[in-house]
């Protein structure tokens, strides 16, 4: 509680406070019955000698815990406040996220909810991709003036189309281990093949009759690993000595 017998003039204190807040304090003193000049609390005003009495001192404490609040609110510009309910089960593993990143619970599922925001963007960035080459594919195929020529653009564009899955099964695994950076990429390769094929029989669903024009050969997967990896691998930034 603020010591009243080290004081000095009640209100004074508000000649310190930012000019919005002086303002604020005025209208807030009128509020209250007082009778406060449009001027009052500035640097080169005079100090108002209110009664030093129980209701004056009173509005004083307020006035002070008022203005705390609305400076603990400023803080929070941007943010919102959320009441909800999460099994236990769910919480435990909330705050084993939160120590393991080291911070605050509220800081973890922020950081949750925005790498899964993450993880589904690139996922939606892939499969347009994939739907973008499927539809050049296809004006490309009606245009096409020979065999020959449809036969290598089909070539090409699968090529394209495996690898680009590969890169994205590959993204997705990193967005998903929040240690991924500090992985070898071949700890990752056993499950980015199953996905590669789990993902490759859904785009050929997806692409329908327009699958048949694909190669009957299954990719070299092992190649298309290593594409990606190299791609993927840290620039050599050391200076000879």
């Amino acid at each position: 509680m603020y010591d009243y017998l080290q004081r000095g003039i009640l209100f004074s204190w508000i000649k310190k406070i930012p000019q919005v807040d002086r303002h604020w304090a005025r209208v807030y003193l009128q509020r209250k019955g007082l009778s406060v000049q449009a001027n009052a609390f500035e640097v080169l005003s005079a100090d108002i000698p209110y009664p030093d009495d129980a209701h004056h001192r009173e509005i004083d404490s307020q006035l002070r815990n008022a203005w705390r609040q609305r400076k603990a609110r400023r803080k929070l510009s941007g943010r919102k406040a959320y009441n909800f309910i999460l099994t236990s089960s769910s919480k435990k593993k909330l705050d084993t996220i939160a120590q393991d990143m080291r911070s605050t619970v509220t800081d973890a599922l922020r950081n949750v909810i925005e790498l899964e925001h993450q993880r589904i963007e690139v996922h939606k960035n892939a499969l347009q991709e994939v739907k973008d080459e499927a539809r050049r594919l296809k004006e490309l195929s009606n245009t096409a003036q020979t065999i020959s020529d449809i036969r290598q653009v089909l070539k090409a564009t699968e090529e394209a189309l495996y690898l680009q899955t590969m890169k994205s099964v590959f993204s997705q695994l990193q967005l998903e281990n929040r240690f991924a950076q500090h992985v070898p990429p071949d700890a990752l390769k056993e499950e980015a093949l199953l996905r590669f094929h789990i993902a490759r029989q859904d785009t050929m669903k997806g692409m329908g009759l327009l699958a048949h024009g694909l190669t009957v050969r299954f990719p070299d997967t092992e190649e298309l690993w290593q594409k990606v990896i190299s791609n993927n691998q840290p620039s050599d930034t050391s200076l000879e000595t």
